[in-house]
């Protein structure tokens, strides 16, 4: 009956919420205190605002938001000093925060956070020099940190590009900003191009409304329509579907300071600006914008704490994002189960298991192999997208997430002349990090071309070459979180 039950709750269908197009909606106020000079940004379902300063306090705190309960929690605290200024983004499920300045210096520290695990760590520094008020953004599995002052010995504006490759851990220097060296502009991506823009580029200049592109196919920049709300900085800006959206901030010169609450849209395809509805919390600099699905988000200030959510106008229609079992939840009974998204014509799907995307997993079917709560975004051909309710996946035999399905480790040709094929098959469909190692028997590490390698969608395929070894038993070890592999590989030259 408890199966029977469970089934009926889960032919899961999303509660289609009716906005009104281009309104602000306030939301619930941010849980930390007011602050300036904090980042924002979005991974899977929820948003996440943390570090920043107000006149008293500099913070190093991080929350999550949740519009399903429309509730913040705090998570773990962003390394070990608190800053201001800093660049934040996501890449896949996990969130980046670096430079800025900190602990009365300018910091060029990076750390990655995993959702999942709820902890924070430390990563390469930043490839350029230390600085803070730069820009940020990510396209694909790529991040990019551009822009920035370094004024801990003197004044350095700068306009040099950077992109992160979260895979290697590394930077790699990209085309310079074309636009003149400035601080404290805005960064956002819109599809598979990046923009950088506004800003100062001298002291009391006040601010400046060019908009540029940046094409990492090509490692080109193009000059697009300027801002036309006014030259400034502070700004917030993040992006929803194919259009970015850009508001508030201030211009300050020596004969005049404003603070902005006005709100703005671009569209890449037209190379237009549309003026939308004003800032709903009102004129303020240093506010904090992300995005989650259709809805975009602000707020705070130095003083402020309140949230708002961004309707924007649009010319299509939701889908119906809902979750229906092929069969039982519980994976007790075969070690997994198959979950199908609704249909439609144009339909594009991305899954995720405990509010993280599940890279790989784009299909309309999904085989969940561990327990969990599943959604599936569901986006249509003209930009609008819905979430589905989640699909809770049990196990009624408590059998742990480790044993709900068989891992393998293959080696073949086996025996080898000196090159073989490693072939993981993991449980687990996430991507996660592996270190392969092969030691003769004596417990000797014996060295190979790589050691860490990334297991993508459950599976890792490597060709590995032994070389200047004698013949005889090897063993291959890999290590993937808190679980190790082993397999023997038999070397006859």
């Amino acid at each position: 009956m408890k199966k029977n039950l469970t089934l009926l709750i889960a032919i899961i269908a999303i509660a289609v919420a009716t906005h009104a197009q281009n309104t602000w909606t306030q939301k619930a106020d941010f849980s930390g205190n007011g602050r300036g000079g904090a980042v924002g940004f979005s991974i899977g379902d929820k948003g996440y605002i943390g570090t920043g300063s107000n006149s008293q306090t500099w913070y190093k705190d991080f929350w999550e938001y949740d519009p399903d309960i429309d509730a913040w929690t705090q998570k773990a605290d962003v390394g070990p000093n608190a800053r201001r200024w800093a660049v934040g983004f996501s890449i896949g499920n996990k969130g980046y925060i670096g430079t800025g300045q900190g602990d009365g210096h300018v910091a060029k520290d990076f750390w990655e956070y995993d959702p999942v695990t709820n902890v924070w760590k430390p990563k390469s520094n930043f490839g350029g020099t230390a600085r803070r008020l730069a820009v940020g953004f990510s396209i694909g599995n790529k991040g990019y940190i551009a822009t920035g002052i370094n004024d801990q010995c003197c004044i350095i504006l700068t306009n040099d590009l950077w992109e992160y490759d979260p895979s290697s851990d590394s930077w790699t220097k990209k085309a310079d900003f074309p636009g003149t060296k400035r601080l404290d502009a805005i960064g956002l991506s819109i599809g598979n191009k990046g923009y950088v823009g506004l800003g100062i580029d001298c002291e009391y200049c006040g601010g400046t409304d060019d908009f540029w592109e940046y094409v990492p196919a090509t490692d080109s920049w193009l000059q697009r329509a300027d801002f036309p709300g006014g030259a400034r900085a502070d700004a917030m800006a993040f992006s929803i579907g194919d259009k970015g959206y850009v508001g508030t901030g201030s211009y300050q010169d020596y004969d005049s300071s404003i603070i902005y609450g006005d709100f703005w849209e671009f569209d890449p395809a037209s190379n237009t600006w549309t003026q939308r509805a004003d800032f709903g919390g009102g004129a303020r600099s240093d506010a904090v914008g992300f995005s989650i699905g259709n809805q975009g988000y602000a707020g705070i200030s130095y003083s402020l704490n309140d949230i708002w959510e961004y309707t924007p106008e649009v010319s299509c229609a939701s889908p119906e994002a809902t979750i229906t079992p092929l069969g039982d939840l519980d994976i007790c009974n075969t070690g997994f189960v198959k979950l199908q998204a609704s249909s439609g014509i144009g339909y594009t799907y991305q899954w995720n298991r405990n509010n993280v995307d599940l890279v790989g997993q784009v299909y309309q079917t999904l085989k969940a192999k561990k327990t969990g709560n599943y959604r599936v975004r569901i986006s249509t051909s003209d930009g609008c997208s819905a979430v589905s309710k989640k699909a809770n996946v049990y196990s009624s035999c408590k059998l742990g997430e480790d044993s709900a399905l068989i891992s393998s480790l293959s080696l073949y040709p086996n025996p080898t002349s000196g090159t073989f094929t490693l072939d993981l098959q993991h449980d687990d469909e996430e991507t996660s990090q592996a270190e392969v190692q092969v030691l003769n028997m004596l417990g000797q590490t014996i060295p190979i071309d790589k050691g860490q390698w990334t297991v993508d969608n459950g599976r890792l395929m490597k060709e590995i070459q032994l070389s200047d070894v004698a013949d005889g038993m090897y063993l291959v070890k890999v290590t993937v979180g808190d679980k190790i592999f082993t397999a023997q590989i038999d070397l006859q030259k």
